[in-house]
């Protein structure tokens, strides 16, 4: 389980724990559908070959398709009928400026959903 790493004493993303009794700072995409959010691009998987831009789907990596270094990221798809939850990407941004990789680009997305039960 990953966390958003709030503390400055942190130099190394992979020293990062949450501890017990710690909160999580999450929330669940199915009760902000419509919503706008940004996204670092350092959360995102992207090439040269298919780059990410306006109109893109992006969808949660899984264990069962991505490599065990591309977890807790988005992946771009052609198709998002799939997946109940989905972002489609509006722009991209700097928002991402901060980070060291993916050159400063970020995205910013809308939450978007299918009329999937599981």
């Amino acid at each position: 389980m990953n966390n958003i790493v709030d503390k400055p004493e942190i130099r190394n993303y992979a020293d990062y724990k949450v501890e017990a009794g710690e909160d999580i700072r999450a929330f669940k995409l199915d009760n902000h559908v419509g919503e706008i959010v940004e996204l670092s691009g350092d959360l995102v998987i992207a090439d040269d070959v298919d780059p990410i831009v306006a109109g893109t789907y992006l969808v949660p990596t899984n264990q069962e398709d991505d490599a065990n270094d591309e977890q807790m990221l988005w992946k771009s798809v052609y198709d998002a009928s799939d997946y109940a939850i989905y972002l489609e990407v509006l722009e991209v941004t700097n928002f991402g400026l901060f980070t060291i990789d993916n050159n400063g680009k970020g995205y910013e997305c809308k939450i978007k959903a299918n009329n999937i039960v599981y």
